[in-house]
């Protein structure tokens, strides 16, 4: 497996909601099924906000480890909450 270090908090966005963040992640995500040829899988998933009940849990595939890596970067960024999954690994 390989292993990416992330800083497990992150800076919020007041007023988020469970769909707003998935919708804006979603739009920077390379899916699996549009690569299937890809080798590392990122992984991401973390609360929003805190205090807001609800998570948020994305895959995306990638052709390179820092691809995945500025994804992971980028997606901690939108979640106000704490993260509990950011990692890049081998696709199985």
């Amino acid at each position: 497996m390989i292993g990416v270090a992330l800083a497990m908090g992150a800076t919020a966005a007041s007023a988020q909601t469970r769909s707003s963040v998935t919708g804006k992640i979603k739009r920077y995500t390379p899916s699996c099924s549009s690569a299937p040829d890809a080798l590392i899988t990122g992984r991401f998933a973390g609360l929003i906000g805190f205090g807001t009940p609800g998570t948020v849990s994305i895959e995306a595939c990638f052709y390179s480890v820092p691809a995945c890596e500025a994804w992971l970067r980028r997606a901690s960024g939108e979640i106000g909450g704490r993260i509990f999954l950011a990692v890049c690994e081998r696709r199985r």
